[in-house]
C-alpha cells in the first residue's frame, strides 16, 4: 500500500501534489489558517520547504500520494515541523511517525540542533506521536494572533549510534 520510505518533493509534480494534500489538511482541521499565512505558505512551497535548507517529505501508495510534512529553516540551528498530514485511508499504519521519524533524521543531517513545531490543543493524536519521538512542550517561538497553540521542542544533537542517513529518493 506505501511505498518503502518517504520521498522528498523535487519536481513541480510533487509540490502540486503536496499543495492538494495541504489543501485537504486545511479543510479538515476546521480551523482558518489565515493567521499563519496558509495561502502564501501554499504558493511559495518550493521555496520554504525546498533545498538547501527545508525538504518536503511525501508518501507515496499504490493510488497516488498519501501524506506529507514539511520542515522549514527558522535560524542556523534552527527548523520547524509543519504540515504532518495523512489522509485518512492511510492512517494507522505508521505512515505519520515514518514521515515524522524522516524529517528528524535529514533535519539532523542538515545541521539543525533543535526541532520546533506548533499544534492545535485538539490534536491529541498528533500530540501523542509528537511525545513518543521525544517532543517535550516550550513556551512559544513566535507570536500568535489565531488560536491557542501548544509548542513543543525536540533537540537534534543528542548522540547518534551510526552514519547519517543516506539522502531521501525523489518523490
Amino acid at each position: 500500500m506505501l511505498s518503502a520510505a518517504p520521498l522528498r518533493a523535487q519536481s513541480q509534480a510533487d509540490y502540486a501534489a503536496a499543495r492538494d494534500l495541504l489543501r485537504e489538511y486545511a479543510q479538515l482541521l476546521g480551523v482558518d489558517l489565515s493567521f499563519q499565512g496558509f495561502a502564501a505558505e501554499l504558493d511559495a512551497l518550493e521555496h520554504i520547504y525546498g533545498p538547501p535548507a527545508g525538504l518536503l517529505l511525501m508518501a507515496r501508495g499504490a493510488g497516488g500520494f498519501l501524506g506529507c510534512l514539511g520542515v522549514r529553516r527558522l535560524s542556523a540551528d534552527e527548523c520547524e515541523m509543519k504540515r504532518l498530514y495523512v489522509r485518512e485511508s492511510a492512517r494507522r499504519t505508521g505512515l505519520g511517525r515514518a514521515l515524522a521519524q524522516a524529517a528528524i533524521e535529514q533535519s539532523r543531517a542538515l545541521g539543525y540542533r533543535r526541532m520546533l513545531l506548533d499544534t492545535l490543543p485538539e490534536m491529541a493524536g498528533a500530540q501523542r506521536l509528537y511525545r513518543s519521538l521525544g517532543f517535550r512542550e516550550c513556551g512559544p517561538y513566535r507570536e500568535c494572533a489565531g488560536p491557542p497553540l501548544i509548542y513543543m521542542q525536540l533537540q537534534l544533537t543528542h548522540a547518534r549510534s551510526g552514519p547519517a542517513p543516506p539522502p531521501l529518493p525523489d518523490a
